[in-house]
């Protein structure tokens, strides 16, 4: 029993030294209208050109959060600028890509 303990926290220890990073991705869709337009992770935002297809910006963007090591990167959801910037949140509301259902 003591061996196998002993095993195990030494699994665990190496665990904890491994310098991989993991990378938690969360997609937020479908609660906005229109496609996901930003994302950001560890203090960084990135915002998806139009023109941009969905599987680039995807690459990209985990790309650089792997690089700056972080832990979460969230795709989609309403984009820094629409909330930190006084203003932009209705800007965003009045764009081509927000309709309110009658």
């Amino acid at each position: 029993m003591r061996k196998e303990i002993e095993r195990r926290l030494h699994t665990a220890e190496r665990a904890a030294r491994s310098k991989a990073v993991k990378l938690q991705i969360i997609r937020v869709s479908g609660g906005l209208p229109g496609p996901i337009r930003c994302a950001r992770a560890h203090g960084l935002h990135w915002e998806r050109p139009p023109e941009e297809p969905m599987e680039m910006f995807e690459k990209r963007i985990t790309t650089a959060a792997i690089d700056a090591k972080s832990k979460t990167l969230v795709i989609g959801g309403l984009c820094a600028c629409a909330w930190k910037t006084p203003g932009s949140f209705e800007a965003y509301l009045a764009g081509p890509d927000f309709q309110l259902a009658d």
